[in-house]
């Protein structure tokens, strides 16, 4: 049987700076926190997928950028649709999502998709992303102050989260 294509990217640095360290961010707090992969798969059908205020949205978010848009099309139909949905409610359409999804097999697909992220993947983003920050105004802002590494992380990390709804 032959292998099948990889759902992540070969290459991150065509990922956005910000876009690529809010994936590592989200790779890290899943690999931090196990408890949560056993709920990723099972999405609330009382809500409408894209107001769901729950794990499944925001981490597929996150990291939608990192995974080949085409591999995961073939592969799970379903979950490339709902990116696409997600996407368009973060722009501001509204549609009616829950005739449209199929929660539990999205759920399935992102548990498989969350199975490939391996440590080595984890590893592989974090050389491409590297230790800089990912904002220019985070990095003279702590020059400026004379910040050591920790602070600007941390500093790089409260700019992140304050930009992305689905960080928080």
């Amino acid at each position: 049987m032959p292998t099948q294509p990889s759902l992540w990217l070969q290459d991150f640095s065509q990922v956005a700076p910000s876009q690529r360290r809010l994936a590592r961010y989200a790779l890290q707090l899943l690999r931090s926190m196990p408890q949560l992969k056993g709920r990723l798969g099972r999405p609330r059908r009382s809500h409408p997928f894209a107001q769901q205020v729950d794990m499944v949205e925001h981490l597929l978010a996150l990291l939608a950028p990192l995974l080949d848009q085409q591999v995961l099309a073939t592969r799970f139909p379903e979950l490339s649709r709902a990116i696409v949905l997600s996407a368009d409610a973060a722009e501001g359409w509204q549609q009616d999502q829950d005739d449209e999804l199929d929660l539990e097999r999205i759920g399935k697909a992102f548990d498989h998709v969350l199975r490939e992220a391996t440590t080595t993947l984890l590893k592989r983003l974090r050389r491409e992303d590297g230790e800089a920050t990912a904002s220019a105004s985070v990095a003279v802002l702590s020059q400026g102050l004379g910040l050591g590494a920790s602070e600007t992380t941390l500093l790089d990390y409260i700019e992140q989260y304050s930009g992305s709804e689905s960080l928080r």
